[in-house]
């Protein structure tokens, strides 16, 4: 996270009651948060109300119609998304494929629940005290992130309070003018 920061335009999806917020309005000039629940949007707007270069948008859950295309140097979402399914993660990675600049960065914390299934039975491999999404895994982000012509930058696969790696967290960047993409 801290090699995209700071950075121009940063926007933050599902920043809840804005945790991680605070702290990434030090390190931005623009700042957009989106997110699902009118409870969360409303409690950033009172939280951070007196910072003029920070929006709260209430979005679908799936989309970023309410960030310029193009326009963002930084991407974030932290410890929300370990409960989305995989068409939510996609859409919001095809959604950043538009949404970065050139060389603009994202970290995105995910579920790797999906990763943990038991080929021959399907059923999950461990238990899911912190109810991440049973379905998505690291792979498919990779694949997420290919298909929306992005490059992967890395991924580590995360034991959060568990026995075994449930969360992945994943880098990527809109390859700029010329580069190659993986």
């Amino acid at each position: 996270i801290f090699f995209s920061l700071p950075a121009r335009n940063v926007l933050e999806i599902a920043p809840g009651f804005g945790r991680v917020t605070a702290f990434l309005l030090e390190h931005c000039e623009r700042y957009t948060g989106v997110d699902i629940t009118p409870k969360c949007v409303d409690a950033c707007r009172e939280r951070f109300r007196g910072v003029t270069k920070a929006e709260f948008v209430r979005n679908d859950g799936l989309s970023l119609d309410c960030v310029g295309d193009g326009s963002l140097d930084f991407a974030i979402s932290w410890d929300s998304l370990v409960h989305a399914e995989p068409a939510v993660l996609e859409a919001y990675v095809r959604g950043l494929s538009a949404k970065l600049s050139p060389g603009g960065t994202a970290f995105l914390h995910h579920s790797n629940l999906g990763a943990l299934r038991d080929p021959a039975t399907g059923e999950l491999s461990v238990a899911n005290p912190h109810w991440r999404d049973a379905n998505m895994s690291a792979v498919l982000m990779r694949g997420f992130v290919r298909d929306a012509g992005l490059v992967l930058d890395a991924q580590e696969l995360v034991q959060w309070g568990a026995p075994a790696a449930i969360d992945c967290f994943s880098w990527f960047h809109r390859p700029r003018v010329g580069e190659a993409r993986s």
